[in-house]
């Protein structure tokens, strides 16, 4: 039986002997099967911070709601079967839909930001030319982005 574990034959004991009509049941266990959670892309280890309440295993027969995550400087933009996170973003798990482990991937897109030069404009603005400095920093701590410091010379 799919999604069900064999436990035992439920055998009821005669109320008399001579008693020929036994009805014998199988008792069956729902099996549970483990929620890994990851990010986008190959392989690659869950980097985000669950909401309070996630799942860890899903119930075979019951359904299973799905909670979010959130990361520093990214848009959470949902959880997804496939390491592409391409499709419609799963927000629960189908009461038959899995009977295996399920692999669930997180989608981030990184944030944008704007940044305003307002103050240094007026420092450099009878400027004719001048330079900018960039300092390699080394890599952004949860997806390996490059980092770089940008100064302005004088």
């Amino acid at each position: 039986r799919i999604g069900y574990d064999f436990v035992e034959w439920d055998i009821p004991t005669p109320a008399a002997v001579g008693d020929e009509n036994i009805s014998i049941k199988a008792v069956w266990e729902a099996e549970e099967y483990n929620i890994v959670y990851k990010d986008m892309g190959d392989n690659k280890d869950f980097s985000g911070t669950h909401e309070n309440g996630y799942p860890t295993s899903h119930t075979y027969g019951t359904a299973t709601t799905l909670k979010g995550a959130s990361k520093t400087g990214y848009t959470f933009d949902g959880w997804f079967t496939n390491s592409g996170c391409t499709g419609n973003a799963v927000t629960s798990l189908g009461a038959t839909a899995y009977t295996d482990d399920i692999p669930l991937y997180a989608k981030w897109t990184a944030n944008k930001y704007k940044v305003h030069f307002d103050e240094y404009a007026v420092k450099y603005a009878d400027r004719k030319g001048g330079y900018t400095r960039m300092i390699k920093v080394g890599l952004r701590k949860g997806d390996a982005a490059s980092v770089a410091l940008i100064q302005l010379v004088d």
